[in-house]
């Protein structure tokens, strides 16, 4: 599949990646998952170098699988709507379990920017991602400056 990316100059590549800011959330259409389906996503970090925004997802409902281990539970953080107005359900979670790192090529075509959240969630967000064992401490350290 030919990317957009490939048929746009680096320079507007660079002036989108721009407008990212770390705490900004962002919807785009993910073909990753099963079934393929619409993400909101908290970005956490943009490289610029690689072309890559690293963050964490937002789901709206725990998996069943998260609920069997208590440690990978305690790694979501439930938010409300009257939080975060551009998500689409009442409450919603954010997986601090693992940090992802997108490729800007694979969303470019199907993102959609939406507010930054408060620097108190942001925060909470660090503070949780500490505690994940999945998680490099070399990959905290990065975030840990980000508060």
């Amino acid at each position: 599949m030919n990317s957009l990316l490939s048929k746009f100059p680096e320079i507007h590549i660079k002036e989108f990646l721009a407008r990212l800011k770390s705490g900004t959330i962002i919807r785009f259409f993910s073909q990753k998952t099963k079934p393929p389906k619409y993400k909101f996503f908290i970005v956490l970090e943009i490289q610029n170098e690689n072309n890559t925004i690293c963050g964490v997802y937002i789901n709206s409902e725990i998996n069943n699988f998260m609920t069997k281990n208590p440690h990978i539970l305690n790694l979501q953080i439930a938010i409300k709507k009257e939080e975060c107005v551009s998500l689409t359900k009442d409450i919603s979670y954010i997986d601090c379990a693992q940090i992802k790192e997108i490729k800007y090529q694979d969303i470019y075509e199907n993102i959609t920017i939406f507010e930054i959240i408060s620097e108190n969630l942001k925060r909470t967000i660090v503070s949780t991602i500490e505690q994940s064992t999945f998680i490099s401490n070399k990959n905290k350290e990065k975030f840990r400056n980000l508060i």
